[in-house]
This record gives structure tokens, C-alpha cells and sequence, in this order.
């Protein structure tokens, strides 16, 4: 059995919506991928309530992707709601080592996110991070595979693939997410790439079987 992990990312534009595609997809994954956007960082304006997110009873654990301008305003008010990992973009802060400080200190899994553009070199020095206890301050490095972040459908652009090879071969330790553009067709070459987390929406959510489009997916992983 492939150790791949299946994320659906769920957009949503308030909690109903949130909880309805959470219970949609928590018989078959293990994780979500709950996306944050604040319409300055991407263009899309995202539910992003984190008390009302603590809220939600489920099985599977969530990771948290902000979207978002200047994360370190509203970091602390994730740090307590019961989520397992939240990522954060390079290109989104200036306070990038203090915001995975915090995170760090709260012992949920801290990872960095990359746009497209970004090369994939910056991440040689943040890989190198650690925090007090000497624990490695960054867990996972997830790659943005489209140009266009925060929307579901955009196509999937294989110049990440190398950077992904990169990471894979220089860090063997770090977990690494592809986000945006997988589908049927591609999952697998972007998997022996070095991807151990397939980050994935309108391939889930916008099929007519949700179950279906799941199972496919681990089928060919």
C-alpha cells in the first residue's frame, strides 16, 4: 500500500460549506487541507473564522494552508483550535522564522509553502532552521503547482517537478505536498517525483462521486 497521503483542499466560503465538504471526503482520507484566503495575498476571499472552525467534530486531522497577507496577525488564533499542521507562504511575511517559532511551541507541524515563481533554492536556508529544543523548525515544504493560488480548476504546470527533485533528493527527511492541478493524469508522475501528500480540489470536489474520484486516485499512487 502507497504511504501517499490524499488531501482534499477545501475552499469554502463559510462554515456551513466548510463542514459539509469536511463530512464529504472524512470516510476516506485521513486529512483535509483547509485553504485561507483573505483576498489580498490571492484574490479569493475564504471563510477563515478560527473560532468557528474549532467548532467542527471530526475524525480526520486538518492542516491549515494561509493564504494570506502578513500570517503573523493572525497566527495565535490558530495556534489552540485543534489542527495538526499549517503552512505558510515564504512570499507572504516578513516574520517568517517567528511565525514557525509559534507554531513549533505549540507542537503542531510547521511547513512552508512555495509559489511557482519562487526558486526553489531559498528553501536551503530554512530547511537548515532549528528552534530551541534543536528540533528542525520547518516539517514539510509544500510546492504550489499553478500560477493562479486560492481558486479551484487551474492546470497543473510541470516546471515544479524538478524543484520537487530538488527537495526529494537534498532533504530526504522533509514531507513534501504538491498543491494545485493534480489529477488522474499526472498523479503519478508528480508522486515519483517525491511527493508524499497530493493536495487536490475540484478532482474531489468537483465530481459527480466523491468516493469514486478518491479511490482512483489511490488506485494509481
Amino acid at each position: 500500500m502507497s504511504d501517499i497521503e490524499i488531501i482534499p483542499a477545501i475552499i469554502a466560503k463559510d462554515y456551513k460549506e466548510f463542514e459539509e465538504k469536511v463530512k464529504k471526503v472524512e470516510p476516506y482520507v485521513k486529512w483535509v487541507h483547509f485553504d485561507i484566503s483573505d483576498g489580498i495575498f490571492t484574490k479569493n476571499i475564504t471563510f477563515r473564522n478560527p473560532k468557528e472552525a474549532e467548532k467542527l467534530k471530526t475524525k480526520v486531522k486538518i492542516e491549515v494552508h494561509l493564504m494570506v497577507s502578513s500570517p503573523e496577525r493572525m497566527i495565535n488564533d490558530w495556534l489552540n483550535t485543534g489542527i495538526e499542521r499549517i503552512l505558510v507562504h515564504y512570499e507572504s511575511t516578513r516574520a517568517l522564522r517567528n511565525i514557525l517559532e509559534k507554531i513549533r511551541k505549540t507542537n503542531i507541524e510547521a511547513g512552508v509553502v512555495l509559489n511557482l515563481k519562487t526558486p526553489v533554492n531559498i528553501l536551503d536556508r530554512l530547511l537548515i532552521w532549528k528552534d530551541k529544543e534543536s528540533r528542525p523548525m520547518v516539517n514539510a515544504v509544500q510546492f504550489m503547482g499553478i500560477a493562479k493560488i486560492g481558486f479551484y480548476g487551474a492546470e497543473f504546470q510541470e516546471s515544479v517537478l524538478e524543484k520537487i527533485k530538488y527537495i526529494r533528493e537534498k532533504y530526504p527527511e522533509v514531507s513534501i505536498a504538491i498543491d494545485g492541478g493534480v489529477n488522474l493524469k499526472n498523479a503519478k508522475e508528480i508522486a515519483r517525483a517525491g511527493v508524499k501528500r497530493l493536495v487536490m480540489g475540484s478532482a474531489i470536489f468537483e465530481t459527480k462521486d466523491i468516493k469514486k474520484a478518491i479511490e482512483g486516485f489511490k488506485q494509481i499512487i
